[in-house]
């Protein structure tokens, strides 16, 4: 045991002492401040909307969801994953083939979602222009992750998160007035998300030319490699709109908007785990995508390899570890924030907050598949795993009510990460077991 936490010393003051720990910092900063700022609304927005209503602002969350994955074809990812082995010209020809595959893909969107719209009202209890809308707020969220991403792999960490920042105060900014002084109800909440998205995704696309960062040429080589990046991750981003947004629409059709409110509302809390695993993900990503290509070209790779293994193990036990302590913090502080309404929320938090860590988890090992490129059997395990999901889904409802949607929650998130785990072990082999 003593060995163990001495190791676990070693680990942790390596993470300290290199430029991971110091960018990592700052976005865990910006991340937490990003997702602090609505949350500290919740109390808020609570007393004004009803759990239903609630329910109904979600819903229209989960729809931005499920749009996001065809609007762009997940080719997002592309630009991170060719960043390091592009010259200048190369980045800006690619930015423009990325934004042109969003542009068209968004139009198709939006013609499938007008034909349908009327089903989709059914489905979901939400207005049908809110549903139009929805497309072009997917189109906007595209355009400011190119912009972030870009300001996060040239490590500009401050401009990333003022950026990042302001579109939230924005965002809350408009939601409150809305709400609280113009009495919209949920129309007022979901105007000032889709206003603040809406302005920023275009403030991105002017910034792209204000910074010289895009080239108005288009290359069919361009397309062609993120097309072949971003489709067979479909599959991979449709899995995680299963696990994450379809279980609302399911909750609505067998229980109702109300119970999805409540729903929504532990997720929110819950969402704390994810804002800093996500965060820090940001921070690790292009450290990993570096310390990969040093090993590749290094002809004694064990060292780092073992590095990476050993800040990977450090960081499955501190988040299960943080996992535990937020669970005991939620329970003491919801009391006191939310009315009486909105507490039986509390169910579901544990069980949401276990499956962001082991999601956490997954983000540790996810990244050698991207690395190597190997994305078609990668959606090929989120997808399995999702359609698990969903058929595990429907008799937990029926069995212990609203609560088994986070049970499967968490089950899931399980089973893929120690799928994707494996998997990762196969295409870039890495010393797991160590002394």
């Amino acid at each position: 045991m003593n060995s163990f936490f001495h190791k676990s010393k070693q680990v942790y003051r390596t993470i300290l002492s290199n430029d991971l720990s110091k960018i990592g910092f700052i976005y865990v900063l910006g991340e937490v401040l990003n997702k602090a700022i609505p949350f500290l609304i919740l109390p808020i927005i609570a007393r004004y909307l009803s759990t239903s209503e609630y329910g109904i602002v979600n819903n229209y969350t989960v729809l931005v969801a499920i749009l996001s994955v065809f609007t762009g074809l997940s080719v997002h990812g592309a630009q991170s994953a060719n960043y390091y082995n592009q010259t200048v010209e190369d980045r800006k020809k690619y930015l423009f083939a990325l934004i042109t595959i969003l542009s068209f893909s968004s139009f198709v969107v939006f013609v499938f979602v007008f034909l349908f719209k009327d089903y989709i009202v059914s489905l979901i209890e939400l207005p049908p222009m809110w549903i139009l809308l929805a497309v072009f707020h997917s189109y906007a969220t595209f355009l400011t992750t190119l912009n972030l991403d870009l300001w996060r792999l040239e490590e500009k960490a401050v401009s990333y998160i003022v950026y990042d920042v302001l579109q939230v105060l924005l965002n809350v900014g408009l939601s409150l007035w809305f709400v609280v002084s113009l009495k919209m109800g949920f129309s007022g909440r979901i105007l000032g998300v889709f206003a603040a998205v809406s302005l920023f995704g275009i403030l991105s696309f002017f910034f792209f030319f204000f910074r010289k960062k895009i080239s108005l040429e288009c290359r069919k080589t361009d397309l062609k490699d993120a097309l072949r990046f971003g489709i067979p991750l479909i599959p991979h981003q449709l899995s995680q709109w299963i696990r994450t947004g379809l279980d609302r629409y399911v909750i609505t059709a067998m229980i109702g908007t109300s119970v999805v409110g409540l729903y929504a509302t532990g997720y929110q809390f819950a969402l704390v785990l994810m804002v800093l695993t996500t965060a820090f993900n940001k921070a690790y990503t292009p450290y990993l995508y570096k310390t990969l290509s040093i090993i590749d070209r290094d002809s004694d790779p064990l060292i780092l390899k073992k590095e990476l293994v050993k800040t990977t193990y450090f960081y499955f036990g501190s988040i299960l570890c943080i996992c535990v302590f937020l669970y005991i913090v939620i329970l003491w502080i919801v009391p006191w924030l939310l009315p009486e309404n909105y507490q039986d929320s509390l169910r579901y938090v544990f069980w949401i907050l276990l499956g962001n860590a082991f999601h956490g988890c997954y983000y540790m090992v996810v990244g050698y598949i991207f690395y190597v490129k190997k994305t078609a059997v990668l959606a090929k395990i989120t997808f399995l795993s999702s359609l698990l999901h969903l058929v595990l889904l429907f008799p937990s409802l029926k069995i212990f009510g609203s609560s088994g949607a986070a049970y499967v929650y968490a089950f899931s998130a399980l089973v893929i990460f120690l799928w994707v785990w494996y998997y990762s072990n196969k295409v870039y082999p890495m010393p797991w077991k160590i002394n």
